[in-house]
């Protein structure tokens, strides 16, 4: 029999530059609270008796923020709220902003115990919810310059691979959403993440004076050979917008 138990009392993590290096204008704020309880045998969790394993408790992160000069937005977690059992880790309340960006989730994680120690598929469901999302803030020198062409004959696509051991479902709510040139409004639908695939199901959104409507997948079964299959449905674009865009 074997057992953890963490003290709830918070950690201020401004105090961690006394404990840890930081470079120069690094620096991290607010605070972290722990108390959980794991406390059983390995046989249970190798004979998928999870009931006899107990993992409860929860994990609190408070305004936390951090700042780095070579990031060029600062992040700050508002809200974290973790709760731990035997059979999911739930997300009942995340806040945070990244820059101008704001992302908040909520969802739930199965199968933790058996992904950890036997390598088995990890399930989880979220739903995502972002007032604005401009993914240009996050690109790098290197992809802006492929966006943008200047790659040259020798820049190189490399294949993503997507796990074989998720199955996630994420549902996201944006009202604007940013990525190169291409501006678009009350974005919602599904990704899906399982058996080496992405799903994209009813993903709607307000484009180009416009509407747009895509499904499709991206499967990595082979990823020798990527399987690409998508729909796109346009209603009422602005041809000249669409042409200047892309």
């Amino acid at each position: 029999m074997t057992g953890v138990q963490t003290c709830a009392l918070p950690i201020y993590l401004a105090n961690l530059k006394d404990v840890i290096p930081m470079e120069e204008g690094e620096s991290y704020s607010g605070s972290v609270s722990a108390d959980l309880k794991m406390k059983g045998r390995m046989s249970a969790i190798e004979k998928e008796r999870y009931e006899q394993f107990t993992a409860s408790g929860q994990l609190i992160l408070l305004d936390m923020k951090y700042e780095d000069p070579e990031t060029p937005y600062d992040m700050h977690i508002k809200k974290m709220y973790l709760h731990f059992s035997p059979q999911f880790v739930e997300l009942s309340t995340f806040e945070s902003t990244m820059g101008k960006n704001d992302i908040n989730a909520s969802g739930k994680i199965e199968n933790l115990l058996a992904y950890y120690f036997k390598d088995e598929s990890l399930k989880g469901r979220f739903d995502m919810q972002s007032k604005l999302l401009d993914l240009n803030t996050f690109m790098t020198d290197t992809e802006e310059e492929v966006s943008a062409g200047e790659g040259g004959e020798d820049a190189e696509l490399s294949v993503f691979e997507v796990p074989g051991n998720i199955d996630f479902t994420m549902s996201a709510s944006m009202g604007k959403l940013i990525y190169d040139n291409l501006t678009m409004t009350d974005v919602n639908g599904s990704i899906i993440i399982r058996n080496k695939e992405i799903l994209l199901r009813g993903l709607k959104m307000n484009a180009l004076d416009g509407k747009l409507a895509v499904s499709g997948s991206y499967s990595t079964e082979n990823v020798r050979s990527p399987a690409i299959e998508f729909d796109i449905n346009i209603q009422n674009v602005d041809i000249k917008k669409t042409y200047e865009t892309f």
